[in-house]
C-alpha cells in the first residue's frame, strides 16, 4: 500500500470521518477504483479525491478495503499444509439481498446461500485442491465462520465432500447482515 493512502486511512480513523452521516449518501467510487488507488495502480484525480472525502459511506468502504488489502499483502491466508484461517470481503458490487455466494481471498473457501422455505441455508465449501484439504477433512477439524463483527455464523466439522450446511438463523437476510457486520467474513479453525 502506498504511503499517501496509508496516511489517509489513519487520518480517516483518527478524525472520525467514517462516523459522519450524510443524507442520501452512497458509494461514489467502485471497489476497483479504490483498490487500484490503495495499491498505487491508479492515483485518484482531484474529483475522485473530493468524492471520496465528501462521502462517509465511500470513506468507510475505503477504510475496509485498505485494511483488507494490507492483510492480504502481508501474506495472510492459506498457502501450505499449516492453514489457520482465511478472510473474505463482500464486494460493493454484490447488491443481491440473497448474497448467493462469497469467496475468501485465497480462493480456498466459498459460502453459498440457498433459498430454503422462507429463509436460507448457508453452505461452507472447501476447495478440495487446497493443500490442507485432506488433513482438515480426514482429521475431523472443526471450523468456524465469523462475520466482520466477530459473530459466529457457522461452526462444525467438514463432511467427506468438504462442506458444512446449516440453516441461516440470523434475523436479517445474508447480504444485509454482512453489510451491517463490516462487509467481511473469516473462516477459522476452532
Amino acid at each position: 500500500m502506498k504511503n499517501a493512502y496509508e496516511a489517509l486511512a489513519r487520518k480517516i480513523a483518527a478524525h472520525g470521518l467514517v462516523g459522519r452521516h450524510k443524507l442520501n449518501d452512497y458509494h461514489v467510487l467502485s471497489d476497483e477504483v479504490l483498490s487500484a488507488a490503495i495499491e498505487g495502480r491508479h492515483p485518484l484525480n482531484r474529483s475522485e479525491w473530493n468524492a471520496l472525502l465528501d462521502s462517509p459511506m465511500t470513506l468507510r468502504r475505503f477504510q475496509i478495503l485498505a485494511a483488507h488489502l494490507a492483510k492480504r499483502h502481508e501474506g495472510v491466508g492459506a498457502s501450505d499444509d499449516c492453514w489457520s484461517g482465511s478472510d473474505g470481503l463482500l464486494l460493493a458490487a454484490d447488491t443481491s439481498e440473497i448474497a448467493p455466494s462469497l469467496s475468501t481471498d485465497d480462493g480456498w473457501w466459498r459460502l453459498v446461500f440457498l433459498p430454503d422455505g422462507d429463509g436460507f441455508s448457508m453452505v461452507l465449501q472447501l476447495d478440495r485442491s487446497a493443500p490442507f484439504a485432506a488433513s482438515l477433512i480426514e482429521g475431523g477439524a472443526e471450523v468456524v465462520v465469523v462475520d466482520g463483527a466477530g459473530g459466529v455464523m457457522l461452526k462444525g466439522v467438514l463432511d467427506e465432500d468438504g462442506e458444512i450446511e446449516v440453516a441461516w438463523t440470523l434475523p436479517a437476510p445474508p447480504y444485509s447482515h454482512f453489510m451491517e457486520a463490516g462487509g467481511r467474513f473469516g473462516v477459522r479453525l476452532c
